[in-house]
């Protein structure tokens, strides 16, 4: 029996969104009768990105970005006049892309050499009407870039950051819930599940620019900031202890180890199943615009009871006559457990902190 093959889709939303957006640019525009309005769908097609917060920092430097090669091309026009053309050109464009680079303009320095470009050879007569027009257009595109953004389809890098969170939470639930006897990984194996965590992790990071531009101004003492500052440090430090728990699986059933199984069976259940909480708050939260904080949990994460009772059981007489390799073995695998009990704690701690 063959499998039915299944093709991509044509469209998807952001394409759609993307086309909207260009095309009631378009027909503004053109209603208007404004000169120069095609400006406004090119800066729709150049500002929108991925979510608000990408498209919010792509529109900012296409305005800067604007202005400073107005302000380049102002400049050089009347001060090179006895220039030829070309030198002239070249010499405001290094300018500008100097000004650029020490602005910080990633994409913004190309649109400001457009700018020295087309106003030098095609504007250079109506510099009073072309540069105030395009900015109003490239203004007024981008303002429709943001709108659509919110309005069609809403996609904002907060909330996406959220769900790719509860993602990694979840996987790091599985991970922690295969840590018992009769699921012991193979080393290669759990290598490779510790590498994907962590590449999950370094791309979460990666993603918190977009998170703090559309956070705007006061995004560095921002709550959703602080917030991911303590799962990052979470995270990073339960996978750190997942690898060392898998390396340092005891090799020998010796029966004094039993307390300690049955105890880190019990503790790894129930980081798994807290864990999952975490997951669940990340990626069932109310309200797909608000920027409010996931709840925390409630009461505060306790270890099982199992684990309590190991301190009394580790008191058997035998394990005095253990191997002392056995006994640094047992003392590793129960100070492993203790950080990841703690570590789930303090993060929970700081979440509630944070939410008050």
């Amino acid at each position: 029996m063959s499998v039915p093959r299944r093709w991509p889709a044509l469209l998807t939303r952001p394409e759609v969104r993307l086309a909207l957006a260009a095309g009631l640019s378009t027909g503004f525009s053109t209603m208007t009768g404004i000169p120069f309005g095609y400006y406004a769908p090119l800066s729709v097609l150049a500002a929108m990105g991925t979510n608000y917060g990408s498209t919010f920092e792509l529109g900012r430097q296409r305005v800067l970005g604007t202005l400073l090669g107005a302000v380049v091309l102002v400049i050089s026009f009347e001060g090179l006049r006895d220039v030829p053309s070309p030198l002239g050109i070249a010499i405001a464009l290094g300018a500008q892309r100097l000004l650029g680079g020490l602005l910080r303009l990633e994409v913004g320095y190309k649109v400001g050499g457009l700018v020295i470009v087309m106003g030098w050879l095609a504007h250079n007569d109506q510099f009073g009407q072309w540069i105030p027009l395009r900015l109003f257009w490239s203004v007024f595109g981008i303002l429709v870039s943001l709108l659509s953004m919110q309005l069609l389809w809403p996609s904002s890098a907060v909330l996406n950051g959220w769900r790719q969170w509860g993602a990694l939470l979840d996987q790091l639930a599985q991970a922690m819930a295969q840590l018992n006897a009769g699921s012991a990984l193979h080393p290669r194996a759990s290598q490779q599940q510790v590498a994907r965590l962590r590449t999950q992790l370094v791309a979460l990071r990666a993603a918190l620019p977009a998170v703090q531009r559309e956070l705007g101004g006061g995004g560095a003492g921002h709550p959703v900031l602080s917030l991911i500052g303590c799962l990052d440090e979470s995270c990073s430090r339960l996978i750190g202890l997942l690898g060392g728990l898998h390396r340092s699986q005891p090799q020998q059933r010796a029966a004094a180890f039993e307390p300690l199984r049955a105890a880190e069976v019990a503790v790894f259940a129930a980081v798994a199943d807290r864990l999952q909480l975490w997951s669940a708050a990340m990626t069932k939260r109310p309200g797909s615009r608000s920027h409010a904080l996931p709840p925390p949990p409630e009461p505060g994460f306790e270890p099982p009871e199992p684990w309590w009772q190991l301190e009394a059981q580790l008191d058997d007489p035998r394990l005095s006559r253990m191997p002392l390799e056995h006994l640094e073995q047992i003392a590793l695998r129960q100070q492993l457990c203790r950080q990841v009990i703690a570590a789930l704690q303090r993060t929970e701690h700081a979440w509630q902190r944070t939410c008050r």
